[in-house]
């Protein structure tokens, strides 16, 4: 027999073909050893360890991902964990029954719809995108072979199962339209909620700490676990005569060791305080002592308001001296506020007493409430952040209820408002003069109809201690980054009116980017923010807002404005991990870690920093890419520098976060926008940190 092969071409290791070809090599080795697929990672359902008493059981497994990347064709692999909870959706809904009674139907839907849930007869996830409640699993339908049975019978000859409840509801899921033919398209999934077990924690769970210190237990594993369990799944993929094969017969193999690679560590920030005080921050990341003591620029609260449920008095009282005390350490004067004690806590109560102080100069609201309500918390904070414009506090009673804890909570309470009123905590010192750094997030909404929020906050003096925010509310069919376009040269104006001078360098970090977006992102958005700089007051669009806008950014803009302008991608969400040898074993690098080469990619200028020391676990670090440029580039040293910088200047907490204080304080502005406001924050508040 005579075969012709005609040549197409050749591919080199980076073809992105090739590389998809290996990572469906890695979904067939998973496969060969039994593991189950769940959010595109894989875990052993043979290998789970139970938590009896929350009943919760958590498999271990794996990330994988196969790229090119400096140091050559590398396999990123980190450990995963997946939490189950060992009762059912039957359960869920038996629960739900008994509280909410008649509205079952609301209260489940709210509970369910969205969430993931594992079969117990196959151990497939799928996601409940409906409930069919005039279905049952005595209804009937058509299989393939076009007979007609029951749910019951069904399972019971598929999988020799009995189902108790007869009159449950059915489950939907509804494939995804992604891959799928247009035959199946329509199709629909029916699951029996008694053979559908619960995946992930409830609210309730997360804010047990009995439950996430067992869970921690076992998920936050050591960097020495990590790397033991990692070579562990190497053997066991060499150990497999199958699995093996799948590598080797594309003449490939997997080294036993991980890729060893050179970093360097910053060295430690300086911070500064009132009077001229410093601060060496230590190995540790942290600076409380220093904070509490003395902030930067206080601002002394003389007009203040405090709301409470009068059978909580006594607790809010000891509350309003611990805070007095703290604040005047501190250099902050708080004068004894307006007492306002309510009947009750309905949210009606607290609306129309607030209502009454408005427009009186009053500097602060303060609400103490007994438990955290959504609804109730989203009306306060539209009234002082939309209707009348004033900084707000909400405390719940049981954040205050601990006297041995009550000093440190008064202090972080006090911290808070001194950033809510404008003040200052601490600053550092920039390499670069006349800069302004740009954090950038978006919020997307659950409903598709909702359109996204995007939130930008930029620094407006050197020392990066003062912040101006801005948030557009994209429009049905508009692009975000035009939104977000108006958005910068709001900030550009206000940087302007604070210093007399436009920045001359300004870097943007931009979150919430993955890597399938990282293209799009190079592409596009960071020129359309270069465009701004070059905005003509003819470039306009249906909004008169707009063009007032690009006209007095016309007029107070030189002619050769021209800065250098860094545009840099962070993302958080991510499965390198960077471990340091210490003798035979590894642990985690220090604060201030930078790598890179070896590991970093291709196409951008990218870097890895280790922000924060952890004390549990693994240490994540954080992946900056730079996809835009212009001007004279600044060099990879001082943009590595300013981030980490920028890591400290989060003044919700005394000590490093993941991210740049400016993506963070975005962070924060959209999740109050998108969760609670729905609607344009007043823009008097802008120049403060009122979203803390």
């Amino acid at each position: 027999m005579k075969i012709i092969v005609n040549y197409k071409k050749k591919l080199d290791l980076v073809d992105r073909e090739m590389i998809q070809q290996f990572n469906i090599i890695f979904k067939r080795i998973f496969n060969v050893l039994k593991f189950k697929m769940h959010n595109r990672n894989f875990y052993d359902p043979v290998s789970a360890t139970a938590i009896k008493q929350h009943n919760l059981s958590i498999w271990p497994g794996y990330v994988t991902a196969v790229d090119q990347y400096e140091g050559g064709l590398l396999l990123q692999c980190d450990v995963s964990h997946r939490v189950l909870r060992t009762e059912t959706v039957r359960d869920v809904l038996s629960v739900l029954r008994r509280k909410a009674g008649s509205d079952l139907k609301t209260a489940a839907e709210k509970e369910l719809l969205g969430t993931s849930v594992l079969t117990k007869y196959n151990n497939l996830s799928y996601k409940i995108d409906d409930i069919n409640w005039d279905m049952n699993p005595e209804s009937t339908f058509t299989n393939s072979k076009g007979e007609t049975m029951s749910f019951i019978d069904y399972y019971k000859k598929q999988y020799g199962l009995d189902i108790a409840d007869r009159k449950q509801p059915l489950l939907i899921n509804r494939p995804s339209k992604k891959g799928v033919s247009e035959a199946e398209a329509d199709r629909t999934i029916c699951l029996i909620p008694e053979l559908c077990m619960m995946t992930g924690l409830t609210d309730a769970m997360r804010s047990d700490f009995r439950v996430m210190q067992d869970v921690a237990k076992i998920t936050r594993i050591t960097p020495q676990a990590r790397r033991d369990t990692i070579d562990k799944f190497i053997k066991r993929v060499k150990g497999n005569t199958e699995a093996h094969k799948l590598i080797t017969d594309w003449g490939m193999d997997i080294d036993n060791d991980t890729v060893r690679l050179t970093g360097r560590v910053l060295p430690p920030e300086t911070l500064f305080f009132a009077n001229g005080k410093k601060e060496l921050i230590g190995p540790k990341g942290e600076w409380n002592r220093a904070a509490t003591t003395s902030v930067l620029t206080a601002v002394n609260v003389t007009k203040w308001a405090i709301f409470f449920p009068e059978k909580v008095k006594t607790t809010v009282q000891n509350f309003c001296k611990e805070l007095q005390r703290v604040a005047s350490r501190m250099g902050i004067t708080m004068a004894n506020p307006k007492v306002v004690s309510l009947p009750d806590d309905r949210t009606d109560s607290y609306i129309k007493q607030m209502r009454l102080l408005l427009n009186q100069n009053v500097q602060l609201f303060m609400m103490i409430f007994p438990q955290q309500k959504a609804d109730r918390y989203s009306a306060v904070k539209k009234l002082c952040c939309i209707e009348s414009p004033v900084p707000s506090q909400v405390v719940c009673v049981k954040t205050i209820s601990n006297e041995k804890r009550l000093a440190a909570v008064a202090q972080k309470i006090a911290l808070q408002i001194n950033c809510k009123l404008g003040g200052e905590l601490w600053a550092c010192q920039t390499p670069l003069k006349k800069l302004m750094v740009v954090g950038i997030d978006v919020f997307h909404s659950k409903s598709a109809k909702a359109g996204s929020i995007g939130g930008m906050v930029s620094s407006l003096n050197d020392s990066l201690s003062r912040y101006y925010s801005a948030v557009v509310i994209q429009k049905q069919g508009q692009e975000l980054i035009d939104a977000l376009k108006v958005a910068f040269l709001q900030s550009l104006i206000r940087y302007f009116e604070a210093n007399n001078h436009f920045p001359e360098v300004v870097i943007v970090f931009r979150d919430g980017v993955g890597d399938s977006q990282m293209n799009t992102v190079a592409a596009h958005e960071g020129q359309q923010f270069m465009n701004a700089f070059k905005v003509s007051s003819a470039d306009s669009d249906s909004s008169d807002s707009s063009d007032e806008l690009r006209k007095k950014f016309k007029e107070l803009r030189p002619e050769d404005y021209n800065p250098q302008f860094v545009y840099i991608v962070v993302q958080k969400r991510i499965s390198t991990r960077i471990m340091m040898p210490q003798g035979k074993d590894v642990v985690n690098p220090p604060p201030g870690t930078v790598l890179d080469n070896t590991v970093t990619r291709f196409a951008f200028k990218d870097f890895f920093l280790v922000p924060q020391a952890v004390n549990q676990g693994t240490v994540t670090p954080t992946h900056m890419v730079v996809t835009k440029e212009e001007g004279a580039p600044l060099g990879p040293n001082i943009i590595q520098q300013l981030a980490y910088k920028l890591t400290h200047m989060y003044f919700n907490w005394p000590g490093t976060v993941r991210v740049p204080a400016p993506c963070q304080y975005a962070h924060k502005l959209v999740d109050l926008v998108g969760e609670h406001l729905h609607g344009q924050p007043s823009q008097e508040l802008n120049d403060k940190l009122y979203f803390l």
